[in-house]
């Protein structure tokens, strides 16, 4: 993945003391994410998907490893193992972990919604697009709708929406997909007093490409900007192992 060379910038110790004083009058709703004042907003919710479709549903068990890269030099790249433990007609439940890395997994639930989920494991802020997507009734290439986003660590709350694409050929280190991409645009707003124009993320840039043999993504991208257009994330994840059965446990 191409992209510029990262620099890392520094909090100032004003900024420090004005999120400790807003930690201190808001309480818990400040780490929630501040949209004016103390008040926090409503997140929107993501679209619904439809129904699980049992055939094109992973089963307990399957599993795949994806390769991790950050554009952050410093950032050395990671192994990823995802492994379904439950599956019912309301979503997959799986657990993730980076390989060598200290602690147990991460488990996730992702049912019949879209949205962008955000597990920390092994060190990392794992990012993804409803994995399971495929599972449902996918939306019609060109479609759009509406994300449910993770909870912003500090600020505003963020709004996602979604653009369905065709179909598009790609070869990652597992092998050669025909995928569908899906393209996610996040933003929000940036709140004086009490975000950094430098360090805070307003943007926020994700694509996924789904392959129907692999009932997951083979490749994922994420991108996050400041204010000042400064690029803060910049994340690769490429399938490079499977193992998925022909149906659903039930």
């Amino acid at each position: 993945m191409d992209t510029p060379e990262l620099v890392h910038t520094k909090r100032t110790a004003p900024e420090f003391a004005r999120r400790r004083m807003l930690v201190l009058a808001c309480g818990g709703a400040a780490l929630a994410g501040l949209a004016s004042g103390c008040a926090t907003p409503a997140a929107p919710q993501g679209a619904p998907l439809g129904r699980m479709v049992a055939a094109r549903a992973p089963r307990v068990g399957d599993t795949w490893r994806y390769q991790y890269t950050s554009a952050w030099r410093n950032v050395a790249p990671r192994a990823m193992v995802v492994r379904v433990t439950a599956v019912t007609a309301d979503g997959v439940r799986d657990e993730l972990r980076v390989e060598g890395a200290r602690g147990g997994a991460a488990e996730g639930d992702f049912g019949s919604r879209l949205e962008v989920s955000q597990r920390p494991v092994g060190g990392v802020d794992v990012r993804e697009l409803s994995p399971y997507l495929q599972a449902f009734d996918m939306p019609a290439p060109g479609a759009g709708a509406q994300v449910a986003m993770p909870p912003a660590g500090w600020g505003g709350a963020w709004i996602g929406s979604a653009r369905f694409g065709g179909t598009e050929r790609i070869v990652v280190p597992a092998g050669t997909f025909d995928t569908t991409r899906v393209d996610v645009f996040g933003r929000r707003f940036f709140i004086g007093g009490q975000m950094d124009d430098a360090i805070d993320p307003v943007k926020l840039y994700l694509s996924a490409w789904y392959a129907p043999q692999v009932k997951r993504f083979v490749r994922l991208t994420f991108a996050t900007y400041a204010t000042q257009l400064n690029p803060l994330a910049q994340d690769l994840y490429e399938l490079a192992e499977y193992k998925v059965g022909q149906g659903r446990s039930d």
